[in-house]
């Protein structure tokens, strides 16, 4: 049996054949999911390794660790081990699961990345007892409709599999507080996603999203929102409700503006805006005090506001390959400004010394080579 981390390392690689030129995503994306799982079995003294040994004693058995066994199929009979909390499957060849296995109602970890699943079985919500799951790199293209009777589900992550329509049925699943969708095939997103309150990290990167619905404001508790590599070219106006916002990530769209009030996210840190087609930015911007890194690289930007340079928290301020011909005629950079990169933007060599005699402190980049 291989250590955890060789077995992380070694999933990573089969997604990185399967999905060239997303090998870093993948692996950063994976490690910050594989890890806890591996941590949690390495705690636990008794954890059987094969479906023979744990079917010798069905109801002494808490955790399955079946990773990396080139299994094809699970067999029937692991509907016997009724005390079943965790079972751990990753990295093997399973296309389906058998029917017995939705009798497992002490399962709380369900555990099957890089396999080759396409469905799941019909009475899956009968496992009411399941918090986390992970089908990372399968090949499922729906959901069961019993998938919404999951209510203790807190984590769920289904990042890499073929889904063409976000399933409806997650929409039930209220206590959700991650929710894992990248690099499908989703277009559009339902109204519905509203009802998920509890949500705190939502990721919908690399899909086809091309508009959110509303309902997507009703998300107050959401501290992380992952909408990168989609299809948007606006945002509802109600975006800005999103207060608890910490990190947003709208990188490789194509926005033209922002929300007017999109400064009430004043909560947000790392702001990924690069990519896009914006060209200028609402006066609200000015608000958001906690931010310390500003992706903008690669819009449509004429010119700054000198409030937005002068944000307190400010570290990073990424400006190169914009329109930008100068900053404001007086601006004080904020106190933390490290860096400001104006790389590619139309500045000339009076403006680009005029710059830097008053942004003492911070490292202003100009370079277009």
């Amino acid at each position: 049996m291989n250590t955890p981390i060789e077995l992380i390392l070694n999933t990573i690689q089969k997604i990185t054949r399967k999905h060239p030129g997303k090998g870093i995503v993948f692996m950063l994306v994976s490690w910050s999911i594989f890890l806890p799982y591996y941590s949690v079995v390495g705690q636990n003294s008794k954890t059987y390794t094969s479906v023979e040994e744990a079917l010798k004693k069905p109801l002494q058995v808490e955790i399955l660790d079946l990773t990396d066994q080139n299994l094809t199929s699970l067999p029937p009979q692991i509907g016997l081990l009724q005390n079943l909390k965790e079972l751990l499957a990753g990295g093997n060849h399973l296309q389906t699961l058998p029917d017995e296995f939705c009798r497992l109602k002490k399962l709380r970890i369900l555990y099957l990345p890089n396999n080759k699943i396409s469905k799941l079985p019909e009475l899956i919500g009968n496992l009411q007892s399941l918090r986390e799951i992970n089908l990372l790199n399968n090949e499922l293209e729906t959901l069961p409709i019993s998938f919404g009777k999951l209510d203790s589900l807190i984590s769920l992550e289904l990042f890499g599999n073929n889904l063409l329509a976000f399933p409806k049925e997650l929409c039930s699943c209220v206590q959700l507080n991650e929710l894992g969708l990248y690099f499908n095939a989703l277009s559009d997103i339902p109204n519905c996603i509203g009802e998920l309150q509890s949500l705190e990290k939502l990721s919908l990167n690399g899909n086809r999203i091309y508009r959110l619905p509303n309902g997507i404001c009703s998300l107050t508790q959401l501290k992380e929102l992952y909408l990168a590599r989609n299809e948007l070219t606006i945002l509802p106006e109600c975006f800005s409700e999103l207060i608890n916002l910490e990190k947003l990530e709208l990188d490789h769209n194509k926005l033209t503006r922002l929300p007017q009030e999109f400064g009430n996210l004043n909560k947000i840190e790392i702001l990924q805006l690069e990519h896009n087609y914006i060209s200028h930015f609402p006066n609200s911007l000015s608000r958001m005090y906690q931010l310390k890194r500003a992706y903008l690289q690669h819009n449509m930007l004429t010119e700054i506001p000198a409030d937005f340079i002068e944000l307190p928290q400010l570290q990073d301020l990424i400006l190169s390959d914009n329109g930008i011909k100068k900053l404001p005629d007086s601006f004080t950079p904020g106190r933390n400004l490290k860096n400001i990169n104006l790389a590619f933007n139309p500045i000339v060599e009076s403006e680009r010394i005029r710059i830097r005699k008053l942004a003492t402190g911070a490292k202003v980049e100009f370079h277009n080579k």
